[in-house]
Parts: structure tokens; sequence; C-alpha cells
């Protein structure tokens, strides 16, 4: 689920394209009159890479849209992958070695019979950055450790 985060969609399904990923369902929960990702990430729709789900516009209240995104995903697409993975916009996996893809991770013999695999979060700072600045996130993606 994404909302107000044109600026960093594109780089998002470009790093989960190169980690190996199938496919990204992506909840566009921007404002009705609000920003869109279909503009800017038109050619990851075209050809099927990112497909993009209506939740414009939903707000919480006694709705959590970013829960309820998580079981609409499930109970359409849970029979046709064998595994799904949920990330925010802001969140990136890191595998190591570095340059692994999920694949190879996800076909660990450990997880043969599992049903879900957890994550740990590793959280960093802002680097006291204050102010958006047009570089990429990989320059502090460094910290994130699997």
């Amino acid at each position: 689920m994404g909302k107000n985060e044109n600026r960093y969609i594109n780089e998002f399904i470009i790093y989960y394209k190169k980690l190996g990923y199938n496919k990204i369902f992506l909840y566009d929960n921007n404002d009705i009159d609000g920003e869109r990702f279909d503009s800017i990430i038109k050619n990851h729709i075209s050809d099927g890479f990112v497909e993009l789900i209506n939740f414009r516009g939903i707000r919480g209240s006694n709705i959590n849209p970013q829960i309820n995104s998580y079981k609409d995903c499930y109970e359409k697409n849970g029979r046709k992958f064998d595994w799904l993975s949920f990330f925010d916009i802001d969140e990136y996996l890191k595998l190591i070695p570095s340059g692994s893809r999920i694949q190879n991770f996800l076909n660990n013999k450990r997880y043969k019979h599992c049903q879900n695999v957890k994550i740990n979060w590793v959280v960093y700072t802002n680097n006291n950055s204050l102010f958006y600045e047009n570089k990429s996130l990989f320059n502090d993606i460094n910290c994130i450790y699997l």
C-alpha cells in the first residue's frame, strides 16, 4: 500500500524486480484527487510486473486500509503464488550475500515445510536529513540485514 510516495515508487519496484520477485500488487491509497502512481510506473504496469489496485481515498476509522489491502491481496492471490510478501514502500529486504535472489532464499531446505517466514526489522534514522534530497534510497540501505 502506498500513499504520497511517487518520489520513491519506481526505485522500490526496480529493487524488488532485481531481487527476483515475479509481481507486485500495489494498493494505491492516495487521496481521490491526489498524486497518481500510474503516471509514474506505467511501464511496469504495461509489462505486467505491477498490478495497481485502487484503494484511493480509503481512510482509517472503522476500516484499516492497510490491513484490508493485505486481506484483499491474500484472498485474490494466495492460491496463485507459492509465497506472498508484504512490504511498505519504505521497506527493503536485503538478502545476504549481496546479489541473492528471493527464490534462492525461499528454496532453502529450512523453509521446506514452512507456511510463513518472519523477517525482523532493522530500523535506521533519517541521518539528520530534514529535507528531501533527490538521491537514491540505496545510499543508506547497507544497514538493513537479514
